[in-house]
């Protein structure tokens, strides 16, 4: 298998592991969205992208290994993932999609990476539990409503490099 389309997963409520094989290379949009008892999935090495909404609504997800390759987290791919306390993003990631994280209510902390240049629009909001941030200074713009409604967060330390926060 190289592939796995669209909604391939969508809505399985009694999913609750994924093992998928080292051949994969390609995930699609909303592979697994609302696939609601999702509780671990292992992404393979081969993967580059988490393609927009993959884990929307994985309101169970709590173990997410991605891989040391992995480039692109896309819009809302993490969306609602209401049990995901922590994500280990690896070195190699470069972008975030807009809300990519929303709404992760448990999610306790984020590590950044030096390849990342900023934090797109409502990135973290409704993170309540999120209180450690780790920014590396390659970020350079914080784009608006990023971190909304993080209410426990309590160390911000700014990167040098940072040119520009949006509201």
């Amino acid at each position: 298998v190289k592939v796995l389309d669209e909604h391939v997963f969508y809505s399985l409520v009694n999913l609750e592991e994924v093992v998928l094989p080292q051949s994969l290379e390609i995930i699609k949009d909303s592979a697994f969205a609302y696939s609601s008892n999702l509780k671990k999935v292992n992404i393979p090495e081969n993967i580059k992208i988490i393609p927009r909404s993959c884990f929307y609504g994985c309101e169970r997800l709590e173990e997410i290994t991605l891989p040391e390759n992995l480039e692109v987290i896309d819009a809302a791919a993490f969306f609602n993932c209401l049990s995901l306390k922590s994500i280990k993003l690896p070195k190699s990631l470069k972008e975030l999609g807009i809300s990519s994280f929303k709404a992760c209510k448990t999610l306790e902390s984020i590590n950044f990476t030096e390849n990342m240049q900023e934090i797109p629009p409502f990135c973290f909001s409704h993170c309540y539990k999120l209180k450690d941030i780790s920014f590396k200074n390659s970020i350079k713009e914080i784009q608006e409503l990023a971190f909304f409604n993080c209410e426990s967060l309590e160390d911000v330390i700014l990167p040098k490099g940072l040119t520009k926060i949006n509201r």
